[in-house]
């Protein structure tokens, strides 16, 4: 369902006036409704709509980026499921244990145990045990969601993460991808997320103490006042509420873990990755580290992963699927302050996949995102000088056609940024950008920002794709050091580039970009600043078609709507002036300066 926001503004689009200069309406520049739908199995409710009329994508992405970014984390894993078009049954509300021991009788600890725990839990402070008490209530009910959700694929990890890093199928990936039960999944994920929500803010004893005890459901390690070491391999809960601690796991395995740190400056090591589970951080204080070989730092492959970083300055680093990085899954990393830094090397920082949505949702900050774009070793087909990023707000299918014929729709990937000055830096995919039936979005509400990307990147999509990025405000600078970018959209895509507000500058060091079509794509760019500089941009650039099905429509759109300037730019684009490209099947439009009154 679109949201009511989006609902209340179909009628109108930025566009219009610049349209209207042109003889055009919204309507006339949808692309083909004859189009092709047979690669696009598993595509989103919320994709369709906004392929079928692209006057939806900007403001339910708006929308989308706006509720991500003040929802509590429960809620987000909700709003996730709703993206991906599930449906979450409630599950009864989970009676409160009178006590920490009846809580983890309930855990599945025979009662031949008891002596032996009742001794364990005298090292417990009360108020640590009363948190921990509310936390284990939710869990037997979790825990048998995940059991229902997971059981019917056992052994199969290595498989699942291969396609997820690959797409490559395995003899049981197509089984796995049609039958997995995300929704339990994400039911019981939420469950888990909302009872962290209740006791985040009380304020437990620093005291040193030490508890470990180990359920049918996983280990339980209660501890604080000192710089401890977690082994999240077999946890099911871990709080601690103090001191510089570090947490490990094995890669690429799969768990039902929780972890809740109050305060310290911790480390975590290849934690974070939901495979055919359930994992959830919540870090309440402290500049942290997260750091991951290979996958992990809120990666989620067939599971739910949710990293909540409430403060500090802290940096994420990891190579492939991470910081919010989804596939067939729902991954969440959600840091509310501080100046961070992102690291990745490629499918990263708010990637959905195939039945997937990826979102990162940093709050507050002087930020930095980096997809390593220095070391090549993953060349993209397009240019072997830079590597394939799939990041910062990329969604990404499965394009099988020629091939094995298993084409498949990608998900969602979003990346949200609430305030600061921040970076963005990428190679190939990137920065608001989507292939093949998918939804990539990057939105930035404020701040004096940077982007630097290569090729398909800063609101471009290809192959019946939804590429968007919305900046709005602040004095930015882009640069696209190759092609097909800045609100571009090639092969039945659409790709969106809209700046609100702020003196800005854009380059482009190749061609088709700055509101651009391509075979059958539409391309809109927009700037509502009152000074914007312009440089660069060749053939197919600043609101001009290029290669076409004639059969069908290729539309695209630039306007910059206050004092431009323009340096280095293909011949006819000039300040205070429009430009017009007409054609059966075919428009384009420029436009620089205020909408010219009629004649």
């Amino acid at each position: 369902m679109l949201p009511a926001i989006a609902l209340a503004i179909l009628t109108q689009t930025p566009w219009d006036p610049a349209l209207k200069a042109a003889g055009a309406d919204a309507q006339a520049i949808q692309i083909s409704p004859t189009k092709w739908r047979g690669g696009g199995l598993y595509a989103l409710k919320s994709f369709n709509a906004s392929w079928d009329d692209w006057r939806q994508l900007e403001p339910s992405t708006l929308d989308m980026a706006r509720r991500f970014l003040h929802a509590a984390p429960d809620r987000a894993i909700l709003m996730a499921a709703n993206e991906l078009d599930l449906t979450v049954k409630p599950e009864p509300t989970a009676k409160e244990p009178k006590n920490l021991e009846e809580a983890i009788l309930a855990c599945g600890t025979p009662t031949d145990q008891l002596p032996a725990l009742r001794l364990a839990l005298k090292s417990v402070p009360k108020d640590v045990a009363a948190i921990a008490t509310h936390v284990l209530a939710v869990m037997p009910a979790a825990f048998r969601l995940r059991q229902e959700a997971v059981a019917p694929f056992a052994g199969q990890e290595s498989e699942a993460i291969n396609f997820a890093r690959s797409y490559d199928l395995g003899p049981h990936t197509l089984d796995e991808i049609d039958k997995f039960d995300l929704a339990k999944l994400a039911g019981a994920a939420a469950m888990i997320a909302k009872a962290v929500e209740d006791v985040e803010n009380r304020h437990p004893s620093k005291a040193p103490f030490e508890f470990s005890w180990t359920t049918p459901m996983g280990r339980i390690e209660l501890s604080g006042g000192k710089d401890d070491h977690h082994d999240l391999d077999g946890t099911l809960l871990v709080i601690d509420t103090g001191g510089n601690d570090t947490y490990t796991a094995t890669p690429d395995r799969s768990g039902f873990s929780t972890v809740i740190d109050y305060a310290g400056n911790d480390a975590y090591k290849n934690c974070g990755l939901a495979l055919f589970g359930v994992s959830e951080i919540f870090d309440l204080a402290g500049d942290d580290t997260y750091e991951a070989d290979n996958s992990g730092d809120a990666a989620a492959v067939f599971g739910v992963a949710l990293i909540v970083d409430q403060s500090g300055k802290d940096t994420y680093e990891c190579r492939d699927l991470g910081e919010g990085a989804a596939v067939d899954g729902i991954a969440l990393l959600i840091d509310r302050s501080g100046n961070d830094d992102y690291e990745c090397h490629s499918m990263a920082q708010g990637l959905g996949g195939v039945k997937g949505f990826g979102a990162l949702i940093d709050n507050t900050g002087d930020d930095r995102y980096v997809a390593d774009d220095t070391k090549i070793d993953n060349p993209s087909p397009q240019t072997a000088q830079h590597n394939t990023s799939l990041a910062q707000g990329c969604g990404f299918g499965r394009r099988a056609n020629p091939g094995d014929g298993h084409s498949m729709a990608g998900g969602v990937g979003l990346l949200v940024d609430g305030a600061g000055n921040d970076s963005y830096k990428c190679g190939v995919f990137g920065q608001g950008v989507a292939y093949w039936y998918s939804r990539g979005a990057l939105v930035d509400f404020g701040g004096n920002d940077s982007y630097d990307g290569v090729w398909y990147v800063q609101g471009s999509a290809a192959h019946y794709a939804l590429g968007v990025l919305l900046d709005l405000g602040g004095d930015d600078t882009y640069l696209a050091r190759m092609h097909q970018s800045q609100g571009q959209g090639h092969d039945y895509s659409i790709g969106i580039l809209h700046d609100f507000g702020g003196s800005d500058s854009f380059e482009c060091q190749g061609g088709a970009s700055l509101g651009s079509g391509r075979w059958n794509g539409l391309g809109l760019f927009l700037t509502d600043g009152p000074n914007t500089a312009f440089k660069g941009g060749g053939g197919d650039s600043f609101g001009i078609v290029g290669d076409r099905r004639p059969a069908e429509t290729c539309d695209a759109v630039f306007w910059a709507r206050g004092k431009t300037t323009f340096t280095g730019v293909r011949p006819g684009v000039k300040a205070d002036s429009i430009w017009v490209q007409k054609d059966k099947g075919l428009f384009g439009i420029g436009l620089a300066g205020k909408v010219p009154k009629p004649k």
